[in-house]
């Protein structure tokens, strides 16, 4: 293929070249892979009648998008290792700028090469994102022998997650270099922050830690109680508060907020719209599909799930504010603005109901979290609506 680039850009002789390069394999050809074919690349045009320009890019900053959602709860998994080790990286926009300077701006002559990037670690990027989300974050490197699924989460298909896999092995295997510069990667993560939910949360199977899904007669002595409460009011016991049972501190927090949560006030059928919201927005897939479940159950329509599920608008206007608030609390950690307050007060509730969607959303986070952590098997009730975010 690279032989048939030479030979058209031989015949037609361009005014200028520009080819995407790779810092981590521009002069790799020992091993079979995207990034030595970089490498061969720029053999292959250097023989060019054209003025060539190689801009060799650093990892993109973008790559650490997959763990924006996780960062949430503190951890942005990497497959950069060791966290603390500075690797080059750069955003893809100002990768485009560059090559389109090249391209059509001040005429050049000859062959350059242009590297482009920063260098930053996955600790420094963790910090950084950490100071966009107002929490402390931390940088956890995904261990070797668990890339290949953690690729296939971010929809890379079963047996073609190699170049993938080959790419960071490159960064992680090159040489250290000292050259700070965080200003480019501040700048890239407050963007990034406008569209957190669209991005896709990172599988921790491989390495999370395995926890019993209790029965009543199998839980500690002090769990017990609780499940035999939650196992009355659903008439089954899930296997979420079963998992989290394994903690009676945390079982019996979660007993006691319930007992709320279901006492007089908002009406079952909005405490289910708070709760899936909840679920979808902290990408809890177990939570998401058990509430879909009970909000169907309480007569909330098809529509209106699956609008929750897949982020759209709701159509009943209490049902959307009800969303909308929820959704904003987790978001933005309780800082709401007057104009958000009282929209939600515009649409018929009252100043105490903020309060108990707040109550509402403390539930959810003990679900939630101990959901996405834990990953409880789904119980065969909730199969047709499980959800994948």
């Amino acid at each position: 293929m690279i032989g048939n680039y030479v030979e058209a850009l031989t015949k037609v002789v361009p005014p200028r070249v520009v080819a995407l390069s790779s810092m981590g394999g521009a002069n790799r050809t020992s091993v079979v892979g995207n990034v030595t074919a970089l490498s061969l690349l720029e053999q292959g045009f250097r023989s060019l009648p054209s003025p060539v320009a190689f801009v060799r890019a650093g990892g993109f900053f973008e790559n650490f998008l997959f763990g924006l959602q996780a960062a949430k709860g503190g951890t942005l998994p990497v497959f950069y290792n060791p966290t603390n080790r500075k690797s080059t990286m750069v955003a893809s926009v100002d990768i485009g700028a560059e090559a389109a300077t090249l391209l059509i701006g001040p005429v050049w002559s000859g062959r350059r090469i242009i590297e482009l990037g920063s260098r930053v670690s996955a600790d420094e990027v963790a910090e950084q994102l950490g100071e966009v989300l107002v929490v402390d974050v931390k940088a956890f490197a995904i261990p070797r022998a668990g890339w290949a699924e953690a690729f296939q989460q971010f929809g890379i298909p079963k047996g073609h997650t190699g170049p993938a896999e080959e790419m960071f092995e490159s960064v992680n295997a090159a040489p250290e270099k000292s050259k700070p510069a965080l200003e480019q990667l501040q700048k890239r993560l407050v963007f990034c922050r406008t569209f957190p939910q669209s991005l896709p949360m990172i599988s921790r199977e491989n390495y999370m830690p395995n926890y019993p899904v209790h029965t009543i007669a199998s839980a500690p002595e002090k769990s017990k109680p609780a499940l035999e409460q939650l196992q009355k009011g659903f008439g089954i016991l899930p296997n979420l508060p079963a998992v989290i049972a394994n903690s009676p501190k945390l079982i019996n927090s979660l007993v006691g907020l319930f007992a709320q949560v279901h006492s007089p006030g908002l009406s079952e059928a909005e405490n289910q719209i708070v709760l899936l919201t909840d679920a979808v927005t902290n990408s809890s897939a177990y939570a998401v599909e058990f509430h879909t479940t009970l909000a169907l159950q309480q007569g909330i329509g098809s529509e209106e799930t699956s609008a929750i599920r897949e982020g759209h608008l709701l159509k009943d206007k209490r049902f959307a504010a009800l969303s909308n608030l929820a959704k904003t609390l987790i978001e933005k950690r309780g800082h709401l603005s007057e104009q958000e307050l009282d929209s939600f007060i515009a649409a018929g509730f009252t100043k105490e109901q903020v309060l108990e969607v707040i109550a509402i959303v403390a539930a959810s986070t003990i679900t939630n979290y101990t959901g996405t952590i834990a990953n409880p098997p789904l119980e065969d009730a909730f199969q047709e609506h499980a959800w994948r975010d």
